[in-house]
């Protein structure tokens, strides 16, 4: 790892904690990747940040497998492709250009992006942002008690 992948990383990670501070994202972060804990669920959904895109994706707790993980995602996963199904019906607005894969222990998202211009870095954070929080909606949906 060089310093100024490291350096890349804590200055994109600053950006998008000044841009939105209530997220648990923290300033100066220098790893690819930053876990937000979803502990209704417990798991974790992971934004991170490439050279050529933007991505997050559930997991499970800290060094837990896939297999660990899977059926806790798998109590949610009906939740996800219906989200999906309704962003290709156009009934959510996701932005052009977001890629979906629905894996074994995982669910993810990615869009991208050139990483390296700083000038994106407002877009990357925005498209991280709302898609942590499209995330967080799916998960309390699926979690309510339906009638």
């Amino acid at each position: 790892m060089t310093s100024d992948a490291v350096q890349f990383r804590r200055d994109f990670w600053t950006k998008y904690a000044e841009l939105y501070p209530d997220d648990g994202v923290p300033a100066g972060w220098g790893r690819s990747y930053v876990w937000i804990p979803v502990e209704s669920v417990d798991l974790n959904v992971s934004l991170a940040v490439l050279n050529g895109a933007v991505g997050l994706w559930l997991r499970g707790r800290k060094g837990e497998s896939s297999e660990e993980a899977e059926p806790r995602i798998a109590s949610i996963r009906a939740s996800f492709q219906k989200a999906i199904g309704d962003a290709f019906n156009g009934r959510l607005n996701f932005q052009p250009g977001t890629e979906w894969n629905d894996i074994y222990g995982s669910f993810d998202a990615k869009r991208e992006f050139d990483a390296t211009a700083p000038e994106n870095w407002p877009d990357m954070a925005a498209w991280l942002h709302y898609m942590l929080h499209i995330y967080q909606k799916v998960i309390e949906n699926s979690l309510a008690p339906t009638s």
